[in-house]
């Protein structure tokens, strides 16, 4: 009589858990929303000079751009606190500046995002579309220009129609993670003068195009990179002219593809 109450009891008693984990009226419960907002402080400047005014005197902190900024008329600039870290989120906005080709109005100045005289930033997940680029150099800009800047780095960025998508100059030193996308430059993707630029392990580099390189120096004595990704293929230009002795960085695919002709120059392979 006593196995047989016991039995009735456990089996009421696993019914009832049984029970409680059930959704009422057979109902079968969404998982947790996800909060995908990303870290740190929401700013939404339409203009340059709303830009400039949180970043361009120094900040500190992480910050995320919660709309695109397009059509803008004059420089971007970053900056951190002295002492301090700035991260600069884009959120995966886009920053653009649609200028026929052969215009130079409002062009501004040479970039259209600079981060200079300063250290400690992070730029990050940033889409920069500049001007179409016109025919001569000084007529156009850098995307993203890191000057006499210490420990920047560059995180899943893409920049597209510019002269040169990014500069590492002037005695900065940068670091490239992620996803970097230098296609659509029309000198190349990224510029490394008297600087130093390291290629974090694990990134890749994206360059679609087969006449510029993806990165160069423009000689071995003016700039360092150190690819820890192991993706890029090193050539030295041997052509007489402005371009002989310079460093040209090609990935992989590139290197596959890569039309020298058409570049109008010769490479021989660093080993």
């Amino acid at each position: 009589m006593k196995r047989n109450l016991f039995l009735i009891i456990g089996m009421c008693m696993l019914l009832v858990m049984f029970t409680a984990c059930q959704p009422s009226n057979n109902v079968i419960l969404p998982p947790p929303a996800v909060d995908d907002t990303p870290e740190g402080t929401p700013v939404a400047p339409s203009t340059s000079d709303e830009f400039n005014e949180i970043f361009s005197t120094g900040a500190e902190g992480t910050y995320y751009l919660a709309s695109d900024m397009k059509n803008l008329g004059s420089q971007l600039n970053i900056k951190a606190t002295d002492g301090k870290s700035l991260v600069v989120n884009g959120n995966g906005k886009t920053i653009s500046r649609d200028v026929p080709e052969g215009s130079t109005s409002g062009v501004g100045t040479k970039s259209i995002v600079e981060i200079s005289y300063t250290s400690n930033v992070t730029l990050t997940d940033l889409n920069v579309d500049g001007i179409t680029p016109p025919d001569k150099w000084n007529s156009g800009e850098f995307g993203v220009k890191v000057y006499d800047a210490d420990n920047v780095t560059l995180n899943n960025i893409s920049v597209t129609k510019a002269n040169a998508g990014i500069l590492i100059g002037e005695n900065s030193s940068a670091t490239l993670s992620g996803t970097i996308d230098l296609s659509g430059n029309k000198y190349g993707g990224i510029n490394v003068d008297k600087s130093t630029l390291t290629i974090a392990a694990g990134t890749k580099i994206v360059c679609n195009d087969t006449t510029v390189p993806a990165i160069w120096i423009d000689s071995a004595d003016k700039g360092t990179v150190t690819d820890n990704s192991g993706s890029l293929v090193a050539y030295t230009i041997t052509t007489e002219g402005d371009k002989n002795g310079q460093i040209w960085y090609l990935t992989a695919a590139q290197n596959n593809s890569f039309d020298w002709t058409e570049a109008g120059v010769d490479g021989t392979l660093v080993e």
